[in-house]
């Protein structure tokens, strides 16, 4: 079945606390449809800054993706319960790189661009041959991790000492998938809930939230 993200965004509200479930392993499918999702992963390089061992690290984000644990697909196969899988798009699992025709910067728009721009000219059309679109950069100095589109179905993410990790690539499939960025409170003594309680009166608290851009439009970039 062709992934549809608003769809999926809709049942995504549902999953209930994805950490302790996705501690439990392989879980069962409930009575409902699995809706797959065709990933694209792509290495990007820059003119003047390139993925080390390109090699190498296709293998590893290949299996931060789409291998059997640890990974991107597993991840959300444990917290929608059998109901949403990530797949590869292509058989090589990853493609690239790709070279971005300027020096290295921090603007994944362009970079986006780019990209789609070059995929058609290797047979690959958006929708029809895949459904999202995530660029791994090379270990660029930018603040941020990973931006993605909010509701919408493409990721950027930095490819770092062994690939991304699988906290930044679960996170923006979430933001993908529509789900916010959680509030939370900064107490004196440690953050509300980190062991089950304040570590502080409330007035020495305040909420805080991960998010850094305005994210609240559909389709819109945040991190």
């Amino acid at each position: 079945m062709q992934f549809n993200i608003a769809r999926a965004a809709a049942g995504a509200a549902s999953f209930a606390v994805l950490a302790s479930v996705a501690g439990t392993g392989a879980v069962p499918a409930v009575a409902d449809e699995t809706r797959s999702n065709r990933v694209l992963v792509v290495l990007a390089d820059f003119e003047d800054q390139h993925h080390a061992d390109a090699g190498t690290d296709r293998a590893g984000i290949a299996q931060r993706y789409f291998g059997a644990e640890g990974s991107l697909q597993s991840y959300y196969r444990a917290v929608s319960r059998g109901r949403l899988g990530y797949v590869p798009a292509v058989p090589e699992q990853v493609l690239g790189p790709l070279t971005l025709p300027w020096h290295a910067n921090c603007d994944p728009r362009a970079a986006r661009q780019e990209i789609e721009r070059q995929l058609p000219q290797r047979g690959l059309t958006k929708g029809k041959d895949y459904d999202s679109l995530s660029i791994v950069l090379p270990r660029v100095p930018c603040a941020w991790a990973g931006p993605a589109q909010v509701g919408g179905p493409v990721s950027w993410l930095k490819a770092g000492e062994g690939g991304p990790t699988l906290a930044a690539v679960a996170h923006e499939f979430g933001r993908n998938l529509g789900l916010p960025h959680q509030l939370r409170r900064v107490c004196a003594g440690g953050d509300l809930g980190a062991s089950g309680g304040p570590a502080a009166p409330a007035p020495a608290c305040r909420p805080r939230s991960s998010s850094t851009r305005d994210g609240s439009r559909r389709g819109s970039t945040s991190g």
